[in-house]
């Protein structure tokens, strides 16, 4: 693989800020932290959206609905889980 100038350049302006991160440990965590919040509310929600679409009941004899209304009893049961998770990003 060939290194073109461009590489170089972006490694020698990553490099710097890699090493004052591992020098500031808690810079880090900081940043770790938040990112795994992102992470795992996303990965609730993907959860979520699985569930719904498990209690679907599919009828292949109707027409397509453009836009298909949401059945708001699917979500009442993962609301307070919802909010929880939406809380902890916020932070």
């Amino acid at each position: 693989m060939k290194f073109h100038s461009s590489h170089i350049v972006k490694i020698g302006l990553l490099l710097p800020v890699f090493v004052l991160m591992a020098c500031n440990s808690k810079g880090y965590q900081n940043l770790n932290a938040r990112y795994n919040g992102y992470f795992y509310a996303n990965q609730y929600v993907n959860e979520v959206y699985q569930a719904i679409e498990d209690q679907y009941e599919y009828n292949f004899n109707d027409v397509l609905k453009v836009f298909p209304r949401l059945i708001l009893a699917l979500f009442k049961p993962m609301k307070k889980s919802l909010t929880m998770h939406l809380k902890r990003v916020r932070r």
